[in-house]
């Protein structure tokens, strides 16, 4: 089993498991030092979610736990990018939540070749939006995402 920290699109349960089959949702988590970016770049140009170490940053998102089989079927989908193990703070119950407040190791995916931050499609923004709410993410957090999609975007 594999505990998977979600903060892009799979935050969204529903993709999440379109992708991997049936999860079961940890909690909501937060990893400190490091910040968001759309630096990854998609098979269709557009700027995908990244995290890059950033001391006095956080970034927010869901912890999901996997089977094997699980997170070797979302390796797949998460081309470009690699898997890689850290620690995150769980801040909200879920499922089957150990403890609040509790640091735990988890796996999670970043680019393997970051680029300058790219715009990303605003259907792919609408998925983390989606999995912010689903997961009631910190309002600040939110904007946060919402900012950097608009920046790229050219919106004020």
């Amino acid at each position: 089993m594999f505990d998977y920290f979600a903060y892009g699109s799979n935050m969204l349960r529903q993709r999440l498991e379109a992708r991997v089959g049936s999860v079961v949702l940890i909690g909501t988590a937060r990893l400190d030092g490091y910040g968001h970016s759309f630096s990854k770049l998609g098979r269709d140009g557009t700027g995908k979610g990244n995290i890059l170490p950033a001391p006095g940053q956080v970034v927010h998102g869901v912890v999901y736990r996997l089977t094997g089989e699980q997170i070797i079927s979302l390796r797949r989908f998460e081309g470009g990018y690699e898997q890689f193990s850290l620690s995150v703070i769980l801040h909200e119950q879920g499922e089957r939540t150990p403890q609040k407040g509790l640091n735990v190791q988890v796996e999670s995916f970043r680019a393997i070749r970051p680029v300058q931050p790219l715009r990303p499609t605003r259907e792919y923004v609408a998925y983390y939006e989606r999995g912010m709410r689903e997961h009631r993410l910190p309002g600040e957090y939110a904007r946060l995402i919402h900012n950097q999609a608009r920046l790229l975007w050219g919106v004020d």
